[in-house]
């Protein structure tokens, strides 16, 4: 069994395995899942598939000679009573509750925003999802993303025409819309209500809303309009940017973007950055792909996806959303600190962030080499190797942009910059003396 080979997802009454591209892959009742091609890196494999699938009692679990058998119980909302079935029952209630049903008062009913089935409502807050639907959904299944979103454009949102889908994440959907009142495109994100039901997850959405709104107004964050519920189905309206991610940029241009756009761009999203900085909030997750343009060819950048985002003057005081031990982000663009105590990451570690994808920008690599076609665990590449100065992979590189660049890369937290308003001030300095 590798040493980071699989992972066990719980959120009853659901329960699914994911296999963390493994060199052979995990058997789930001899069905294999994941695992790497011939040559492939851990990397490779992450970009090519996410192997997922959810699992019932019973199932029979083989990594390498180990092998671990499934057993799950689950319990009446209402009394507590284990129920029989399993993890899949018919309802989330026992015959006594159900038959009790009919008594209690009007408007203790809920109705799934899946299947559309009555049940009693037992508690306050979260989405409305019976236990059928979330364990007959799959590993966020396209047919669920499908009722759901079916279900909101038939409920509609108030002002807003949606239109079509412009790209899907673990925690929901983003599509298209216009407001009405203006002509004001704009980007609706939904929270898929399988992810809704968890209130670790609500509240992980909710952050990225309530950031999103106290960066409102500035012009290198992306625009906050509004923010809503249509039954169990969160959303929050935002700016949309028609220029795509600065990733999208790279590839527009070939695979890397030439020096003065990209610092032009890196310039504005670390106005953005200093902005959010100075009101005590941290990122944790920059890279190429959370930047937007305004425009394909001669917009502005603005920095977007708030989830991970952090007030930092409270960082390790609470246990929050972030447990000790977690690591969250992206790996090619994350400095050490955050895989050592992600918990406590500072704005300084958002300078690692931008310096990496401005390094990224240029270079079209990424400042630690991470190994293709080897068994390698991505934060011991984190932990253990050290950064590659940018003059080596562009030398024709002006040498005062490349010490900027790869002071930002620091691993020493002392000797990198300590904000984003201090690595904006020095490379808006290179900018200048190119002119």
């Amino acid at each position: 069994m590798s040493r980071r080979h699989f992972l066990l997802k719980i959120s009853p009454p659901r329960l699914e395995l994911r296999d963390l591209h493994s060199r052979n892959g995990t058997y789930v009742n001899g069905e294999k899942l994941g695992g790497r091609e011939k040559g492939e890196s851990a990397e490779e494999a992450a970009l090519r598939t996410t192997a997922e699938r959810p699992l019932s009692s019973g199932d029979v679990i083989r990594a390498g000679k180990t092998r671990i058998q499934v057993k799950t119980e689950l319990l009446c909302t209402a009394c507590g009573t284990v129920l029989d079935g399993g993890v899949s029952p018919p309802s989330e209630f026992c015959a006594s509750c159900q038959r009790h049903q009919k008594t209690l008062p009007l408007g203790a009913y809920a109705t799934c925003a899946i299947c559309g089935a009555q049940e009693p409502r037992i508690g306050e807050g979260g989405a409305t999802i019976c236990s059928q639907c979330l364990v007959s959904s799959g590993a966020l299944s396209d047919e669920l993303v499908a009722q759901a979103v079916s279900r909101t454009e038939a409920l509609k949102i108030e002002g807003y025409e949606l239109g079509g889908e412009l790209g899907r994440g673990g925690m929901g959907a983003v599509f298209k819309a216009r407001r009405v009142r203006d002509d004001t495109p704009a980007a609706v994100k939904f929270m898929l209500p399988r992810v809704a039901h968890s209130p670790e997850a609500r509240d992980l959405f909710l952050r990225e809303v309530r950031v999103t709104r106290k960066l409102a107004g500035h012009q290198h964050c992306v625009g906050f309009y509004e923010e809503g519920t249509l039954g169990s189905v969160v959303y929050l309206v935002m700016e949309f940017c028609p220029g795509g991610s600065v990733d999208q940029l790279m590839t527009r241009c070939g695979g890397r973007v030439p020096a003065a756009q990209a610092v032009s761009l890196v310039l504005q999203a670390l106005d953005g950055l200093a902005f959010f900085h100075e009101r005590g909030l941290v990122h944790r997750d920059l890279k190429p792909q959370n930047i937007l343009l305004t425009k394909e060819e001669g917009g502005q950048a603005k920095i977007a996806d708030f989830g991970l985002a952090k007030e930092f003057e409270d960082a390790g005081l609470t246990s929050d959303l972030t447990a000790t031990g977690t690591v969250a982000g992206t790996p090619y663009f994350m400095p050490r600190e955050q895989v050592l105590n992600f918990k406590y990451v500072k704005p300084v570690s958002d300078v690692w962030s931008m310096g990496a994808t401005l390094y990224h920008m240029l270079t079209g690599r990424f400042p630690r080499e991470f190994p293709r076609g080897r068994r390698t665990d991505p934060f011991d590449v984190i932990l253990e190797t050290q950064v590659t100065p940018i003059s080596k992979h562009l030398p024709q590189l002006p040498s005062r942009l490349a010490r900027v660049v790869d002071k930002a890369l620091s691993d020493s937290l002392d000797r990198r910059y300590p904000d984003a308003a201090s690595f904006k001030a020095a490379l808006s300095k290179c900018l200048r003396a190119r002119e």
